[in-house]
C-alpha cells in the first residue's frame, strides 16, 4: 500500500522517533541509534560495527547503496522494501502522479561505543 506524505509522516512521528521540520524547508529524522544485536536483521553479513565500518570503507557502491537501502527499509519500510516518493493528499486527489516529495539517505556515524552506529541526517522533502 502506498502511503501519503502525510499518513508517511503521521506513521513516523512517535515520542520516540519522528521528523522535524515543516512543508517549506523540508522535514529531518531524529538520529537512529543502530543497536549491534540489531545488525543481523538489518545487514547481510554484517554482526559487528567493525563489520560495517569495513563494508562501508570498501568503496564497492553496490555494497554502500545496499547498507544504506538496508538501514532505510529497517526504519521506514514493511517486507524489506521502503517507499522513496510520496505524492500529498492534494496530489492524489487531483490525480496529478507527481510524487513530488522524497525520502532520502542519511549517513552512518561511529563513536568510542563498540555496540551500535547511529543513522542520521534523513531527509524528507519536496523537490
Amino acid at each position: 500500500m502506498e502511503l501519503t506524505k502525510e499518513q508517511f509522516l503521521a506513521k513516523h512521528n512517535s515520542e520516540y522517533a519522528s521528523f522535524d521540520g515543516d512543508d517549506e524547508a523540508g522535514y529531518e529524522y531524529m538520529t537512529a541509534r543502530l543497536d549491534v544485536g540489531e545488525f543481523p536483521s538489518i545487514f547481510d553479513g554484517v554482526e559487528t560495527v567493525a563489520d560495517l565500518q569495513v563494508l562501508l570503507e570498501s568503496e564497492d557502491e553496490d555494497a554502500m547503496s545496499e547498507a544504506h537501502n538496508s538501514v532505510m527499509s529497517y526504519l521506514f519500510g514493511e517486507d524489506g522494501e521502503y517507499q522513496g516518493s510520496f505524492q500529498s493528499e492534494a496530489e492524489v486527489a487531483s490525480d496529478s502522479g507527481q510524487y513530488d516529495w522524497l525520502l532520502d539517505w542519511g549517513s552512518f556515524e561511529f563513536d568510542d561505543e563498540e555496540d551500535s552506529a547511529a543513522y542520521t541526517g534523513v531527509r524528507f522533502y519536496r523537490q
